[in-house]
């Protein structure tokens, strides 16, 4: 816990309460989509992206989310929530993801299972 107040540069403070470090949690959030955003701007601008390759898969933490990464930079493209994992699924969060960013996806790697490993 020490190490999380440490990197919030919060080592100084005795106590804090839970709404104070939502607040906090939320305002970092925020500034890092900005941040993200603002980098992918500048790489569709300069033509910096080119075809992903990519990996998706699922996670089932408190509610089940579909990931998007691509393999070579570790950049996590999609991360959203989704009650299902079909084909449908996959491939419109992942074209929708993708059409901005005006690339498209060189290979694309899954484990076996529903949906996602039929995107391609």
């Amino acid at each position: 816990m020490s190490a999380f107040f440490a990197c919030l540069h919060l080592e100084q403070h005795v106590g804090c309460s839970p709404s104070t470090l939502r607040a906090v949690m939320e305002q970092l959030e925020r500034l890092i989509l900005e941040t993200t955003e603002g980098w992918e701007r500048e790489g569709i601008a300069q033509g910096q992206i080119g075809p992903i390759v990519g990996t998706v898969d699922e996670t089932f933490l408190p509610r089940m989310m579909v990931v998007f990464m691509d393999l070579v930079s570790g950049y996590v493209l999609l991360e959203e929530v989704a009650t299902d994992r079909t084909y449908e699924t996959w491939y419109k969060r992942v074209t929708a993801r993708l059409e901005p960013l005006r690339t498209s996806v060189l290979y694309l790697v899954s484990e076996p299972g529903q949906g996602a490993d039929q995107i391609g």
